[in-house]
């Protein structure tokens, strides 16, 4: 029973990150409109959050405001359950960022880019109803284009933060804790997936987060999940003329390149983080 009440935990903490956009929108919609003069109702705010009717404006401060509500909240919560109760305890792993960790995860953020720009491509031709949405989507947030600052805010730096304390803080570290390491990094990415709400980013955002998952688990924490997180995002914003014409007009060398970085590259980050020994899943005290 207890093992099931940690596998709850993670699914609440999923549930509660719906809870906190679907809150923010609200928020933001009725703020919106009362400041505008027509201080229209909650459920006719919460109809214009759900049905996407807001001025497409107001989704800058709604994804600011979501971040920072989701920062506060997850991160309050990984630090009282999976970091407070550890200070002071003798360390049997590195946790700091070397020159060869930067670039090893710096690497996997460009095999990351590779594989996932790959998968958009096969989509297109497989499935173009569903690669449409996923497009209409990130024209929408106007990634790969000329990003408004809080945007870019949000898609490089709060946006990582706050999924990062969720999936790989959170979910990850409380079903690791029922699941041995391979289950709860399916769970923990599958969930990732599943968040990202279309058939397109789902199957990118869980090979994605399988990869986040184990450097995690590696580094014990989410620092270097983090860090790669930002890196993919950063890569996916600045550079995506690039990796959507090399994926697209070679899919499959694509793929194969994505695929030796990625090896490469957590082969390299597991090797340097190899524990001294055998510890339990986070959560536990260490042997």
């Amino acid at each position: 029973m207890k093992k099931a009440s940690y596998i709850v935990r993670s699914i609440l903490v999923f549930i509660i990150l719906f809870l906190i956009l679907t809150g923010s929108t609200v928020l933001i919609c009725l703020l919106n409109d009362i400041l505008s003069g027509q201080f229209v109702s909650v459920f006719d705010s919460l109809l214009s959050a759900v049905n996407g009717t807001y001025d497409g404006n107001l989704r800058y401060y709604i994804f600011l405001a979501y971040s920072v509500i989701g920062i506060i909240v997850f991160g309050s919560w990984y630090r009282y359950r999976f970091i407070n109760p550890f200070k002071g305890m003798q360390r049997n792993y590195q946790s700091g960022f070397t020159l060869l960790t930067i670039l090893t995860l710096v690497i996997t953020a460009f095999g990351i880019q590779f594989v996932g720009d790959s998968i958009v491509s096969i989509m297109d031709r497989i499935t173009p109803t569903f690669a449409a949405s996923y497009h209409e989507q990130i024209a929408t947030m106007g990634i790969g284009q000329s990003l408004a600052p809080l945007m870019l805010l949000y898609v490089v730096v709060l946006g990582p933060i706050m999924e990062e304390l969720a999936f790989r803080g959170l979910i990850y570290r409380f079903s690791r804790l029922a699941l041995p390491f391979w289950g709860a990094n399916v769970l923990q990415a599958a969930l990732f997936g599943i968040f990202h709400a279309n058939l397109v980013q789902a199957i990118y955002a869980f090979i994605f987060g399988l990869v986040l998952g184990y450097i995690a688990h590696r580094g014990r924490g989410i620092r270097y999940s983090l860090f790669t997180h930002i890196a993919v995002n950063a890569l996916g914003c600045f550079f995506a003329g690039f990796f959507e014409t090399v994926s697209g007009s070679f899919t499959g060398l694509a793929i194969l390149i994505g695929v030796i970085l990625i090896v490469f590259a957590v082969f390299a980050f597991s090797v340097e983080f190899h524990p001294l020994h055998k510890t339990k899943p986070v959560g536990q005290k260490a042997e």
